[in-house]
């Protein structure tokens, strides 16, 4: 693989943000899911 400006460089990082909890349908399956997740519910 080429790099026009070098190698990348690896950075520290964080979460930044979460989804509360109450927002969170834990094994419930959705369309969202099956389609862009390819049914991975993590």
């Amino acid at each position: 693989m080429m790099y026009l400006e070098g190698l990348p460089q690896l950075i520290q990082t964080r979460v930044f943000s979460v989804v509360p909890a109450k927002f969170r349908r834990p094994g419930i399956r959705s369309d969202w899911m099956e389609v862009n997740r390819g049914g991975n519910p993590g």
